[in-house]
Formats: C-alpha cells, structure tokens, sequence
C-alpha cells in the first residue's frame, strides 16, 4: 500500500471530463493544456500541487456543471511543461 504522503505531493495528472468547449471557461484552468478528444470529451494535463489543489481543480468542473470522467496520476514521464500550456483543438480550427 502506498503511503497516504505520496499523493499529497505535486504530481501530473490528466483530467477527462464530458463537456461542450467554451473558450470562457479556459481561463479557470490556466497551467493546464487543454485537447478536445472524441465526442465531447476533453482531457486537461498538467501538474497539481497537491490534494487540495486538486480539490479545487475538481470543485471548478462541479462548478462548471462539467461531466467528470476520469482522473489519473500519470507518471512524470512525458517531459510535460506546464509553460506549453495551449488548447489544442484536435484539428480543428
């Protein structure tokens, strides 16, 4: 079992949520990098500071009536930087 400290360390995460995407709301999740997938789905990446912003990034989704589908701790892996943070709209313009 992992030790409960372990989680409340910055980590990146990628957060699927169900929704229509509107550039206003895009400013809620600033840090993160923001790709419109399949269906209405949209995946947030970026790192989280620890469990309570966590919380926070959660309570904006609840906040913005958004449908959560998914959150994963990935590993730190993927040379991510929060500093490309951009919308990527899979294409489409």
């Amino acid at each position: 079992m992992t030790h409960g400290r372990e989680f409340d360390k910055k980590g990146l995460y990628h957060i699927h949520i169900h929704c229509e995407y509107d550039v206003d709301w895009g400013k809620w999740f600033e840090g993160f990098q923001v790709s419109c997938g399949n269906e209405g789905e949209i995946i947030l990446r970026g790192y989280v500071a620890d469990q309570s912003d966590l919380h926070g990034i959660l309570a904006r989704i609840r906040a913005l009536n958004m449908m959560l589908i998914e959150v994963e701790k990935v590993p730190d892996q993927e040379n991510f930087s929060s500093a490309d943070s951009k919308i990527d709209h899979g294409g489409e313009e």
